[in-house]
């Protein structure tokens, strides 16, 4: 009976076509149809079969690579456990197959899920075998919308970043003077927002204020101040709506104030030991160390986001003398040199140092 009155339908659907123009008697006397479809009166089967055969077309194609749907957590997002020897393949991949990384970044990152637990990285011949030679069919099986969600994060990090927060000089001949690790999943729990994961980048020979700290990215100081969890603490807003935090810092560089337009490359402090209030550790008695966050603008939640910045860290830490060049910025290949941070003034001893002898207003 359906498939009867289907059909009758669709005849009295074509009967219209062709009667368009056409002057019928009805109860209220005549009426002549609307002419509009009177020139495609003859081609009406030929219009129904195309539209027959474009929506089978769609099917098939949807059948064969299937959009598949984006449902992941905004905490995996965040941890972005992706492998750093990954992350530095898919760099130079996407170099020698002129992609664009960032886009190649959120398309691997979405075929692996975002990474809810930590693996091993694949081998490069795999990752450029299995993903880059197939990469225009896994990134067509994601809708662009679910793509540009995460592209957006990493495009805007990625051209905003410069500079590696500790400058070049202060490493000897066998290891650097500072050490960090992956400490994003170690969340505070006395802080306000626990969700505030950053890295943690400490001074070997724990002396507070004798490794310099300068600002990752060029941005506005939005905050430069003493508080009692943080210490001397500093946050940029960048020129893309990332906020980096610059925290437990020794000293604030004198001129660095509220509203300040600050440049890559410029000093900021020391790596310090000051906050840490309620803690277990007393204070002035914490180790020397630099807590850095970064908090990028995201569709992805209402509330405040931060990411794990040990990724691109590594980046910097890698890529920092290349990244100067041309990395980031091919259309200014020469970036200016980092200030002289070699003239800062020396640390006043441990003994001495006093609440508020260092702030800047």
């Amino acid at each position: 009976m359906r498939a009867r009155g289907f059909g009758r339908s669709i005849r009295r659907g074509m009967g219209a076509l062709r009667g368009a123009g056409r002057v019928r008697q009805t109860g209220r006397g005549f009426r002549r149809y609307r002419p509009v479809l009177r020139p495609f009166a003859p081609y009406t089967v030929y219009i129904c079969m195309a539209a027959l055969a474009l929506a089978v077309v769609i099917l098939l194609s949807m059948l064969v690579n299937p959009v598949r749907r984006v449902n992941i957590h905004p905490d995996d997002v965040a941890a972005f456990r992706i492998p750093q020897r990954s992350i530095i393949t898919l760099r130079m991949l996407s170099d020698r197959h002129a992609l664009d990384f960032p886009q190649v970044l959120a398309v691997y990152s979405l075929e692996n899920d975002f990474f809810p637990s930590r693996a091993a990285a694949p081998p490069p011949e795999t990752i450029e075998h299995m993903f880059i030679q197939h990469y225009d069919m896994i990134r067509g099986s994601f809708r662009r919308a679910d793509i540009l969600r995460y592209e957006d994060i990493f495009r805007n990090l990625l051209s905003e970043i410069r500079f590696f927060p500790i400058p070049l000089g202060f490493d000897n001949e066998f290891e650097p003077s500072y050490m960090y690790g992956d400490s994003f999943d170690t969340r505070n729990i006395m802080l306000a927002n626990p969700r505030a994961g950053g890295t943690n980048i400490f001074d070997r020979e724990n002396v507070p204020g004798r490794i310099p700290v300068v600002a990752v990215a060029s941005g506005t100081v939005t905050a430069a101040g003493f508080t009692n969890t943080f210490g001397y603490r500093i946050e940029i807003l960048g020129e893309r709506g990332t906020v980096f935090t610059y925290s437990h810092l020794y000293m604030i560089s004198d001129g660095v104030r509220l509203g300040q337009t600050i440049m890559a490359g410029e000093l900021l402090g020391s790596i310090g030991n000051t906050g840490f209030a309620g803690a277990q550790h007393a204070r002035g008695r914490a180790p020397a160390q630099l807590r850095f966050t970064i908090s990028p603008q995201t569709r992805l939640t209402l509330d405040a986001f931060y990411i794990n910045p040990y990724p691109f860290l590594r980046l910097l830490e890698d890529y920092r003398i290349d990244l100067r060049r041309q990395w980031f910025s091919p259309a200014a290949p020469n970036m200016p040199p980092q200030p002289g941070w070699q003239q800062m003034p020396p640390p006043i001893p441990h003994n001495m140092w006093q609440p508020g002898r260092l702030m800047f207003p």
